[in-house]
């Protein structure tokens, strides 16, 4: 259907944007390593601060920060997923004819917007609350990097809440613990104030900006898509997720969950396409 809406013949590569239900992301720090032992001082790290059984994960991570001082580290955001859930999509999509460029969730994307955002600065910390159809997620943000990232569904607030139903006033309760949560965060592994939190447009209840107001001092800033004409806010995740499209693979060395054979036949089926671009040519010429 969605091939058949771009009038796309044959394969076409994508960047997957999963749920984020079925992601968990750490972050960790380690000392500067030689180009050499970075992929295995990575893995080890990685290994120890999964939190899923990590020989069921497909996992990655990228560079979030560096600290010089007398304790030298470089920061990382790891990411896992559960392998027999992520392979589930990637079977669907190679069936449907789509290769997969990269991986990510919505955190990730929506971090990625900021950076469009002349309002935003690097130097400055955010927490990002977004409400999406399958629950409530919270992120944290410094150097227009993604540092943190919790997700809660809905069964889980109800639960939290022990409420067999979400009313208004116990929802935005719940909404002002999990933000303080996250300027916890920034409180103890930054030693810094959060500068702003930011509301996709698509997120907004009725209220809960005046109870944040209320209980919290930094500025409360939307993100919306005023900016771009034709996308919905609902398409956030999609629309950071498309800009990473734009990136060279070459040059791409953000997080992306996708495992060694997805990898190769991506790049396996770069280099058909390219033989057979050369292939038209030369008969082009030659004729």
């Amino acid at each position: 259907s969605i091939k058949k809406s771009l009038n796309l013949k044959g394969n076409a590569s994508i960047v997957l944007n999963l749920p984020q239900s079925l992601v968990f992301t750490q972050s960790f720090s380690m000392p500067p390593v030689s180009e050499s032992g970075l992929s295995e001082a990575l893995n080890l790290n990685l290994q120890i601060v999964s939190p899923i059984n990590f020989e069921e994960a497909i996992y990655d991570s990228e560079k979030i920060g560096e600290y010089f001082d007398s304790n030298s580290k470089i920061e990382y955001l790891g990411a896992f997923a559960n392998k027999s859930a992520v392979e589930k999509y990637i079977r669907i999509f190679k069936i449907c004819g789509f290769y997969i460029s990269a991986i990510e969730f919505p955190a990730i994307s929506l971090t990625r917007l900021l950076e469009l955002d002349e309002r935003f600065k690097k130097e400055e910390s955010y927490v990002f609350l977004d409400i999406v159809p399958d629950g409530v997620a919270l992120l944290a943000i410094k150097n227009l990097k993604l540092h943190f990232n919790h997700f809660h569904n809905w069964q889980s607030i109800m639960e939290e809440m022990g409420e067999k139903e979400i009313s208004k006033n116990g929802f935005n309760n719940f909404i002002v613990q999990e933000v303080k949560k996250v300027t916890n965060f920034f409180s103890s592994h930054f030693s810094s104030a959060v500068d702003s939190l930011i509301i996709a447009s698509s997120s907004k209840i009725d209220g809960m900006q005046e109870v944040l107001k209320n209980n919290f001092s930094f500025k409360i800033e939307e993100l919306d898509t005023a900016s771009i004409k034709e996308i919905d806010a609902s398409w956030l995740h999609v629309l950071g997720s498309a800009r990473r499209g734009l990136v060279s693979r070459h040059n791409d060395d953000l997080i992306s969950l996708t495992n060694e054979p997805v990898k190769i036949e991506f790049f396996r089926n770069r280099v058909l396409a390219l033989i057979r671009l050369w292939r038209k040519l030369y008969i082009t010429v030659f004729s």
